[in-house]
Parts: C-alpha cells; structure tokens; sequence
C-alpha cells in the first residue's frame, strides 16, 4: 500500500545528503528506524546486565526466586525489578521491530 506523506523540503533534502546506503526515501527511513531500534535495542541490554550483575542473577531466576519478597518489598528492589521487566519487555520488542524492518529492507 503507498501512502502520501508530506516531508518539509529541507527535511527531503537532509535525507537526500544523508551518508545512509538506501535508494530511495522510504528505504532511508527504514534504515533510520532500524539505527534506532539497535540503540533502543543497546539501552535495554546495558540495563539488563547492569541489574544481573547487581544481583547476581538473571531476570528468569530473579523473578523465580522472588527477590523483590525476599528484600520485603524494598522500594529500591521493586523499583528494579519494574526496570528489569521493562527492559526484558523492550529486549523482545525490539528483536520483533528489527526482524519486521530487516524483512523489508530486504524486499
């Protein structure tokens, strides 16, 4: 399906001297999504092993043996455990989105 958008010229033309490998204007979008979702991608994964060397563990076994119970609910280990989920959330999210656009950018 094509769909009209309206790009600003100058938004048009920093594309068109961007240094990405793309002919055309949508294939340089996706690769700026894709740049995007690795460092999303990277953000999450430096979270997740930040908190896996706090604890000494990773999230399944964390989660598992119920630390957050263990630390009687600590403000610090919810907190924690909120962020991990997120970044275990946002791990498998962002391999679905980079698997979906490297399909495109191969088509």
């Amino acid at each position: 399906m094509l769909v009209n958008v309206e790009i600003r010229e100058r938004t048009r033309e920093l594309l068109a001297e961007s240094v990405l490998d793309a002919p055309n204007t949508d294939a340089k979008i996706r690769r700026l999504l894709q740049g995007e979702y690795l460092r999303e991608t990277a953000r999450y994964r430096r979270r997740d092993q930040e908190l896996s060397q706090k604890y000494g563990m990773n999230f399944d076994e964390f989660f598992s043996r119920g630390i957050v119970k263990e630390n009687n609910y600590s403000w610090e280990v919810e907190q924690d455990a909120m962020e991990w989920e997120t970044s275990i959330g946002g791990l498998q999210t962002m391999a679905r989105k980079l698997n979906e656009i490297q399909m495109l950018l191969n088509e």
